[in-house]
């Protein structure tokens, strides 16, 4: 079994030397309130996990997690199993936590909310 994290896309790092490059090139400073609130923006990944699981009333079903990812930790700091079948409004709800990066706190209550 491989024991190794997955880690989202948008959390992963570049190459420190593209990173130095491209942070001196466009002229960022980090003590810039503007640029700290880019930088922090997206801390949280929101991301759903698919799932075939089984029900004795309908069989074999797929559904969708919804997890609250931590960039900095690459660890997952919440989670609601098994939130919804619809894979569309899985995708809305990941969409719209990562647009306004909800706390993951609130997730399940958010997740009620839009089911």
């Amino acid at each position: 079994m491989n024991s190794r994290k997955h880690v989202p896309p948008r959390c992963r790092s570049p190459p420190l030397g593209l990173a130095v490059h491209t942070n001196l090139e466009e002229g960022f400073d980090t003590q810039d309130s503007k640029t700290m609130g880019r930088m922090m923006r997206d801390l949280i990944q929101y991301i759903m996990m698919p799932k075939i699981r089984s029900a004795p009333e309908i069989g074999a079903y797929v559904s969708y997690d919804i997890a609250a990812y931590d960039c900095m930790r690459h660890d997952i700091e919440a989670i609601v199993w098994d939130a919804t079948s619809d894979r569309s409004l899985a995708l809305r709800m990941v969409e719209r936590f990562n647009r306004y990066q909800l706390s993951p706190l609130h997730l399940e209550d958010a997740v009620r909310d839009m089911l």
